[in-house]
């Protein structure tokens, strides 16, 4: 959940209503560094461009958002496979 929705409905969320929490700049600040952790799914959501049919709904960043997903689930099979190499089926 909190790599599919929480990144940027969170941020918008921060930017629009600072009043939701008593220090928004602190908590902002650690949403992003987790966001170098976890890819943001949500801003790839595709479902405007499919209904609308303009590329324009994409986010600038949208070729950053591919190959960060990219590197994250590259990331997460690597790690599966070492942890599968490591142990011992008997």
């Amino acid at each position: 959940m909190l790599i599919a929705r929480s990144f940027s409905t969170i941020i918008e969320l921060l930017t629009r209503s600072s009043y939701v929490v008593e220090d928004p700049e602190s908590y902002r600040s650690g949403l992003t560094l987790l966001g170098y952790l976890l890819p943001d799914l949500g801003a790839l959501d595709v479902r405007e461009i499919a209904l609308y049919g303009k590329m324009q709904f994409l986010p600038a960043d949208w070729g950053w958002l591919v190959v960060s997903t990219l590197a994250y689930v590259i990331g997460l099979l690597a790690l599966a496979t070492w942890a599968l190499n490591r142990k011992r089926f008997s």
